[in-house]
C-alpha cells in the first residue's frame, strides 16, 4: 500500500509465538534462518523477505563515436543481448555512439534478526539486530533500530507480591 509519505509500504500481520513454536514453526523449514539465530541467545523478533529493484532506461551516450571503417552498414553498427547472472540481469544494445540499458534488475533475500547476544556465556546480554542479505552485491549501510521498553506497573513488582503474600498470612493467623 501507499503510506502517508506517498512511498510503498509492504505489511503483513505478525505470527506470535513461543520459543517451542519458534522453533518447530520457523527454524525446523529455514536451516539458514536457524544457523543465523544460534548467534542469539534469545531472539525476540524475526523477519525475512524477498525484494526485487528494477531500474528502466539507463542511457549512456559516448562523447566520440566509434568509427569502425569494417562495417557492411557505412560506419553504423549495433549489438544487442541481455545478460543473465545469479544476482542481476539485464538487457543491452550498443551502437556506435551509445549504450542502452532498457532494463536492470537485481534481486535479495532479506533476514532480520532481533535479540539478545552475549560477548561470551557469561557477560553482559545486548539486544541487538542483524540484518543480512542473500545478494553479496548489497550492502546494508545504515541500520536504526529501537524497542519499546514498558515499565511494569507498580502492582506487578515481585516486592509487593511478596508484601500482599506476608500481609495476607498474617492476617490470617
Amino acid at each position: 500500500f501507499t503510506n502517508r509519505l506517498g512511498t510503498q509500504t509492504a505489511s503483513i500481520r505478525t505470527l506470535q509465538l513461543d520459543k517451542k513454536g519458534m522453533q518447530e514453526i520457523i527454524f525446523k523449514k529455514d536451516k539458514e534462518l536457524a544457523s543465523l539465530a544460534k548467534e542469539f541467545s534469545k531472539v525476540k523478533y524475526v523477519a525475512k523477505f524477498a525484494s526485487t529493484a528494477q531500474f528502466d532506461s539507463i542511457g549512456i551516450k559516448f562523447d566520440v563515436p566509434i568509427d569502425l571503417c569494417s562495417t557492411d552498414t557505412v560506419g553504423r553498427f549495433e549489438r544487442t543481448g541481455s545478460l543473465n547472472r545469479k544476482w542481476f540481469a539485464f538487457d543491452y544494445r550498443v551502437t556506435n555512439d551509445s549504450l542502452q540499458i532498457p532494463k536492470f534488475t537485481t534481486w535479495t533475500e532479506t533476514t532480520v534478526i532481533t535479540g539478545t547476544k552475549r560477548s561470551w556465556f557469561l557477560g553482559k546480554e545486548t539486544v541487538v539486530t542483524d540484518i543480512t542479505n542473500s545478494n553479496p552485491h548489497i550492502t546494508v549501510t545504515a541500520i536504526t533500530s529501537a524497542e519499546l521498553t514498558l515499565a511494569s506497573p507498580w502492582y506487578r513488582k515481585w516486592y509487593v507480591w511478596l508484601a500482599a503474600g506476608v500481609a495476607g498470612g498474617l492476617l490470617i493467623k
